[in-house]
């Protein structure tokens, strides 16, 4: 029993780092913590490609009741070639038919593709999915490649109340129930 544990804990190992190093196009981070009104950027990325990437696309949904998406911009110093920010519907909640093709850069490894400016409307959870775009299959030397496309999370919460809102509140309430108990003396 004792010398199966290595194996199989070998095996798991192997399984792990095959599931970490496959290539994926992905977001800069997994999860994105924002305020109601808040306006940030989310990358997108190709990551861990071990073959000379030529372009592909994708679609990109998202919950429109949750986030505004200001602009999709894909990298044009990296993806020198045809490129396409894509199709917003801000009603469906969708970017379709977003592409990018190269010449030059020979994209392997890790690289930059787009980057998305969005604004937080209302406090939730939305997932940014990707989706491979139908008409603009990933490519490289000729070849049809499949990677993986990762979804990605934006956690919205409400404005917190700065502290000089609560201190003059609670001054407020302190002037309020001391002209109760004080009475209408003169």
């Amino acid at each position: 029993m004792q010398s199966v544990l290595p194996v199989i804990s070998a095996i798991f190992m192997l399984s792990i780092s095959s599931v970490t190093m496959a290539d994926s196009i992905d977001f800069n981070s997994k999860i994105s913590n924002v305020l109601v009104g808040q306006t940030f950027q989310v990358d997108i990325v190709g990551n861990n490609f071990n073959y000379i990437l030529d372009g592909g696309g994708f679609d990109l949904s998202f919950n429109p009741s949750i986030v505004l998406v200001d602009s999709l911009v894909v990298d044009t110093t990296t993806w020198d070639f045809k490129t396409s920010n894509g199709t917003l519907n801000p009603q469906t909640g969708t970017i379709t038919n977003v592409y990018f093709n190269d010449f030059f850069n020979q994209n392997s490894g890790n690289f930059p593709i787009a980057i998305i400016t969005l604004t937080a409307l209302h406090e939730g959870s939305t997932p940014l999915t990707l989706s491979s775009a139908i008409n603009f299959p990933f490519g490289s030397g000729g070849t049809q490649t499949f990677p993986t496309l990762n979804t990605g999370t934006v956690n919205v919460s409400g404005v917190p109340l700065p502290a000089s809102v609560w201190l003059f509140g609670l001054s407020v309430f302190a002037w309020l129930l001391g002209a109760r108990k004080g009475g209408n003396h003169v």
